[in-house]
């Protein structure tokens, strides 16, 4: 709980000290002239927390605990909106968007609360100053970069779908025969450019440009110009090997939605594992998209599945590799204040 921890601080800059601290609570008390206030600060994770009952559980405790009846102000933090108070001196706390959604205090506790606001306000500084000076150093999850590579691939396209018009899917599309069989491994990257109609191209370049965009804000375009390459690669390898044996009248694999299902599985994990912003319908998205997509006719479906698992691969890859550079910097800059404070002495 980063404001919750603010919070504290605030609290105990202005008189108050701590009685118990643990894991889902922490007391704080402060002798006024003729009475003693406290502040009981609660885990909102457990159903019994967000509740008139659970309140008044808490303020029991208080009372036994010091052997008096304080002004008690509870304070519950959690992730829940669904908060069931209605009594008194409560204040619910919903972290996830950092917003008060229950506030019903007596005049006693306006200055506690106004200290709560300093406290997320502090939490807020602290987050960005952390994603500034931690992040910063791969350059990963920050949401400052341009999208500039998918207009550019988009482009791209749409000059060779213009000059080349659709009549070339033999020449650059992608079956077991060509690949496989003739060695023709330049296909894997050809198909990506071309498309077999107006539709085929304005369908992946809306797709290209939207899922595109929201990956490249979060992870830059370098980030998404190897997910799309190396994603398309692999889905139309995958494509070939699922339609063995070849033959020669097979059909052949064009577009660029292998590439764009690439970038889609790794926005799917991406979104699981650094929780985006609009998670949820960045998951619900890429699963209606997945499953919907797979149930035109006409379309190559092991290229599809095999690029959102392919995308989610080379997410992890790229994951895990930021991860080490990552560790690398902050041992260097480790060495260098030693190194530092070695030459002072």
């Amino acid at each position: 709980m980063r404001t919750g921890r603010h919070f504290i601080e605030q609290l105990k800059k202005h008189g108050y000290n701590t009685e118990s601290e643990f894991t889902t609570q922490c007391l704080l008390t402060r002798k006024e002239p003729d009475s003693i206030k406290a502040v009981i600060i609660v885990d909102g994770a457990f159903e019994d927390c967000v509740s008139d009952y659970g309140a008044d559980h808490y303020r029991q405790m208080v009372a036994e605990k010091l052997h008096a009846e304080p002004k008690c102000l509870v304070v519950v933090f959690g992730d829940r909106k669904d908060s069931y108070f209605k009594k008194r001196n409560i204040i619910a706390f919903e972290q996830t968007y950092g917003k008060i959604t229950y506030c019903n205090i007596e005049p006693d506790f306006f200055e506690e609360k106004q200290l709560l606001k300093r406290g997320l306000k502090a939490a807020r500084l602290e987050k960005k100053e952390w994603e500034a000076n931690v992040l910063s150093t791969t350059g990963r999850y920050q949401k400052s970069y341009t999208p500039v590579m998918p207009y550019i691939i988009v482009a791209l396209n749409l000059l060779l779908f213009l000059k080349l018009g659709i009549f070339h899917s033999g020449l650059w599309g992608i079956n077991p025969e060509s690949v496989l069989r003739r060695g023709e491994s330049y296909r894997l990257i050809t198909y990506n450019f071309v498309h077999t109609g107006l539709w085929h191209l304005i369908t992946n370049s809306i797709s290209l440009i939207m899922i595109g965009s929201i990956y490249t804000t979060r992870n830059g375009n370098w980030d998404f110009l190897i997910t799309s390459f190396i994603g398309g690669i692999v889905a139309g390898l995958i494509s070939c090997i699922f339609r063995l044996p070849p033959t020669i009248n097979q059909a052949y694999t064009v577009g660029a939605s292998g590439a764009i299902f690439a970038v889609l599985g790794a926005l799917f994990l991406d979104a699981i594992w650094h929780g985006v912003e609009n998670k949820r319908r960045i998951i619900t998205f890429a699963i209606v998209t997945l499953i919907l997509s797979n149930l035109s006719f006409g379309v190559d479906r092991v290229c599809h599945i095999g690029g959102f698992f392919a995308g989610m691969g080379i997410f992890w890859v790229l994951s895990e590799l930021s991860d080490i550079q990552t560790n690398l910097s902050f041992i260097r800059n480790k060495r260098r204040k030693e190194t530092v404070l070695e030459s002072k002495k």
